[in-house]
């Protein structure tokens, strides 16, 4: 994996192995990557999927929305955040009524009525 990422790493930064990543215990390999991956997928819609998978999906939404609510706070801004995110709730889509209505032993996915 440190192989992997260090390819990644040096593509991003000209071939600079002084940018390299080594000796990281398993958990800090674990945040290099997740970081990584946020740095290059910004914008390639992966990052609720990925953030679901590692199970820090409420944890970072709410973190996130702090950190703007701080910001504008502090600011001339004029933000408002809405942070309607129920941890449990929405790592789940809704399944649709009509599959519902379709599979009747199937129950709504938590937090999505029913």
């Amino acid at each position: 994996a440190h192989s992997a990422l260090n390819q990644v790493r040096r593509r991003a930064y000209n071939g600079d192995t002084r940018k390299d990543l080594s000796n990281l215990s398993q958990d800090e390999m674990r945040a290099a990557i997740r970081r990584e991956r946020s740095y290059e997928l910004c914008f390639e819609g992966h990052r609720k999927s990925d953030l679901i998978r590692w199970g820090e999906y409420y944890k970072t939404i709410r973190a996130t929305a702090q950190e703007v609510a701080d910001w504008a706070s502090t600011t001339n801004a004029s933000y408002i955040v809405f942070d309607y995110t129920q941890e449990g709730k929405h790592e789940l889509m809704p399944i649709p009524q009509t599959q519902l209505d379709i599979m009747p032993r199937f129950d709504q996915n938590p937090g999505w009525g029913q």
